[in-house]
């Protein structure tokens, strides 16, 4: 026989045998065993499927009245979390197309690829394991399986074609859109691909994705919403022809025990982020009052505090020298209830800017060596830091996450876990501590975050005091201070060098031997 018809014969062989898999998306869920709920099901047999309802009810509370026909080249879905987004709606109906879709011959060198683009690592990988979890669960896809790389694996089909599922990571001009051909392409909550570091443009990998689909895929556009800006919210106001865009609440496409216990919970806990996060609606992109004015007024008790053994207890501080004040605020944590019971403001003039040594100074007589550390942000953090440090007080930043303090004061009060006692601070004080919070304004940015504005007074001031107040709040409902680095050359830092081999050395005590063979 000869060489030719050997190798023809080998490549025959090695093929994998054929496996007839449902050409519906519906049939293959069930195929995999993957039981769908009744929103599911109707989002799918409409969107991926083409087809008409079988629950017309649910299907219009998902697509809306006017009901989409046949299959679009567009799928948009705005759904609270849990909805099946990126397991059932992205990752599955990925893998569903890599098997059945048809692929045109290619240039050589160039992959038939199903993309999912994600705005971080950890959803990116997540959404990896559901697909690859869904080739592992069949023999028959298994046995498909060419390679398995970090975020990638590669299947040939029966008819000997190759098909590659990628995941990557938003990236800034659509970069990571290019230089393939998709079988289909996914934006999973592409609501989050703006943020307040990096900016994606989300448009642009749309544009990116969808010059290079072939003939037959779908670009799938899914996402909790955020604000009322980017693709999402374009694609759910316009609702373009060749588009289907689904807009339903958690529980309209998962309705189950648990889930209407874990929307429950975060109702009661956070209403407005619940609305966002479970029922699905976008974030007004106006600026709003931040801080509800029953809350504040909830807050304010005459009666006296003093300090117990146990109490947590922690300074939150603002600092500024010239047009701002500079603040400070005690608070102690006693149970769940945060008790705001001492304070400062040192105010600046036109003609008498603060002093850091002295403003310092004064600080450290409200901490009363009640607690060794001031938290605040990083302005003026030169000035300051070693003038703290010559009184045996600690600098300790802010959240690195903007708005972080805010939200964790804001959910402590709407919860009756902050007391201010009025009769232990100046009234002058409260009244300006009052006024800025209750002027305090947040505004929703894209990418999932939060900026807060504070109005400013002619009096001076810039919301120094409502920085004190949450910085304190957030600082002691929170982790535990990192200690200080020794400084390079000291006792301490030898001890501390030592201490490090010393547990290096146990670790690796501590870990298998294993002999290499030969």
């Amino acid at each position: 026989m000869r060489r030719e018809d050997l190798a023809a014969i080998a490549t025959i062989m090695s093929r994998p045998k054929r496996v007839d898999v449902p050409q519906s998306f519906l049939g293959f869920c069930s195929w995999l065993g993957v039981e769908l709920t009744p929103g599911q099901a109707e989002f799918a047999r409409v969107a991926y499927d083409g087809l008409e309802p079988v629950d017309r009810d649910l299907a219009v509370q998902i697509f809306g009245p006017d009901l989409p026909v046949g299959r679009r080249r567009v799928v948009a879905a705005v759904c609270g979390r849990r909805a099946g987004k990126s397991y059932v709606m992205v990752a599955l109906r990925l893998v569903h197309g890599m098997l059945v879709r048809d692929v045109p011959p290619l240039p050589p060198g160039i992959k038939a690829v199903a993309m999912i683009i994600a705005p971080r690592s950890n959803m990116r990988d997540e959404v990896f394991a559901y697909a690859l979890g869904a080739i592992e669960s069949k023999p028959e896809l298994r046995a498909m399986l060419v390679s398995t790389k970090a975020e990638t694996f590669t299947l040939r089909r029966p008819d000997g074609k190759r098909v590659t599922f990628e995941c990557g990571v938003a990236t800034a001009g659509g970069t990571a859109a290019r230089g393939r051909w998709f079988l289909d392409f996914a934006l999973d909550e592409c609501a989050f691909f703006r943020d307040n570091t990096f900016k994606v443009n989300d448009e642009e990998l749309y544009k990116a994705g969808r010059s290079v689909l072939l003939p037959g895929g779908q670009i799938l556009i899914t996402s909790t919403p955020w604000a009322e800006t980017g693709l999402l919210y374009r694609m759910w106001k316009t609702r373009p022809d060749n588009a289907h865009v689904a807009h339903a609440p958690t529980l309209v496409m998962n309705d189950n025990h648990i889930t209407r216990e874990i929307v429950h919970e975060a109702e009661e806990e956070d209403p407005d982020a619940a609305a966002r996060e479970f029922g699905a609606r976008f974030m007004t992109s106006g600026t709003t009052v931040f801080f509800e004015s029953s809350t504040l007024d909830a807050m304010l008790t005459p009666e006296p505090f003093a300090l117990q053994p146990g109490d947590i207890v922690g300074a939150g501080g603002d600092f500024g020298f010239k047009s701002d004040s500079s603040a400070l605020l005690m608070v102690a944590l006693r149970g769940k209830t945060l008790h705001v019971y001492a304070g400062t403001e040192e105010r600046p003039t036109p003609d008498a800017p603060l002093k850091p040594s002295r403003t310092v100074a004064r600080f450290v007589e409200v901490v009363d060596g009640k607690c060794d550390y001031v938290v605040a942000d990083g302005h003026h953090r030169a000035s300051i830091e070693e003038h703290l440090q010559e009184h045996g007080l600690v600098y300790c930043p802010a959240p690195q996450t903007p708005a972080e303090n805010y939200v964790c004061a804001r959910q402590k009060l709407r919860e009756g876990l902050v007391l201010v006692h009025t009769a232990q601070l100046d009234a002058d004080l409260v009244m300006r501590l009052l006024q800025q919070l209750r002027e305090t304004q947040g505004k929703p940015t894209a990418g999932g975050g939060m900026s807060i504005k504070h109005p400013r007074w002619a009096m001076g001031g810039h919301g120094d005091l409502a920085d004190a107040f949450t910085l304190a709040i957030w600082r002691v409902c929170g982790t535990p201070i990192a200690t200080p680095e020794p400084e390079p050359g000291t006792k301490e830092w030898a001890e501390a060098a030592r201490d490090r081999r010393l547990q290096s050395m146990r670790d690796k005590a501590d870990r298998p031997f294993w002999r290499r063979a030969g």
